[in-house]
């Protein structure tokens, strides 16, 4: 589980297996250590994400419950959506432009708001304007929206006039040299357990303890990975682009790996 920190497996446990309901403190201990977490661990971590209003306590009759606060609830369709993208956006589609000013007095909101941009896969063409391709927008104004931010903003959708040099602007926008080291970090990680699914015909390979354990920290691993890269078309990335070989390989091990381990949480919900 190196690079995988204990609080976003916790977010995950609840977007895999419990997005809209609550799970009593005891399944979540139980799940974590399906996962090699210890209870101490997996109790503090619980309790510093109750802190940051990520989850809600819940208190009932059979002890305390935790449930995704409402706000984190609400992001959790458009998670799904990038996560599971069908398609990149090609270039032929328009872009998204958020342009943004921040009045000096509350300058707290400007770098907060960047931040945010940032963090949905925005690149900047400029200081206050950010880009992305359109199918970033709706998430983008929603997000915004939730923490305040509309009445900083302008948006637009438009086409870039100089299609000839895109490709190297795309470079200056994004930070293609880092994403691309994740990338190929991820494949170095998880192609050999893939080529080891497929050789020793995948789900019969490994028992719904070890698919749990394998296919939480993968998919806390993955989710990172469209929102900074967000559907960027392939044909202005670098030459041999990791993030489709990526992509397969995510999703060819979601095929093998999510029914048993879900099969698994579900044992040790109902056991706890």
């Amino acid at each position: 589980m190196s690079k995988v920190l204990l609080q976003d497996l916790i977010v995950s446990l609840f977007e895999l297996y419990a997005p809209e309901d609550s799970l009593s403190a005891a399944a979540l201990v139980e799940l974590l250590g399906g996962l090699d977490v210890e209870p101490g661990a997996a109790r503090s971590s619980i309790s510093r994400l109750k802190g940051k209003e990520i989850l809600d306590h819940i208190s009932t009759t059979d002890g305390p419950h935790y449930a995704l606060h409402p706000d984190t609830r609400a992001q959790q369709k458009w998670n799904v959506q990038r996560v599971f993208a069908p398609a990149r956006s090609s270039t032929g589609e328009p872009w998204a432009l958020i342009i943004f000013s921040v009045p000096e007095p509350n300058r707290q909101h400007r770098y907060a708001l960047k931040r945010k941009l940032s963090s949905l896969g925005f690149g900047f063409v400029a200081p206050g304007v950010a880009i992305a391709p359109k199918s970033s927008l709706e998430e983008a104004l929603f997000r915004l929206k939730q923490h305040e931010f509309l009445d900083y903003i302008t948006y637009f959708t438009a086409d870039y006039g100089e299609s000839s040099d895109l490709q190297m602007k795309v470079r200056q926008w994004w930070d293609l040299g880092t994403l691309e080291q994740r990338y190929r970090e991820f494949i170095d990680q998880y192609a050999p357990m893939l080529d080891t699914l497929h050789s020793a015909n995948g789900q019969s390979a490994v028992t719904e303890g070890e698919a749990l354990s394998l296919y939480v920290p993968l998919f806390t691993r993955w989710k990172t990975f469209p929102y900074q890269d967000p559907n960027i078309p392939l044909r202005l990335l670098p030459v041999g682009w990791p993030a489709p070989r990526a992509k397969f390989i995510f999703l060819q091990l979601h095929e093998f790996l999510s029914n048993p381990a879900q099969a698994r949480a579900k044992q040790l919900v109902n056991h706890s």
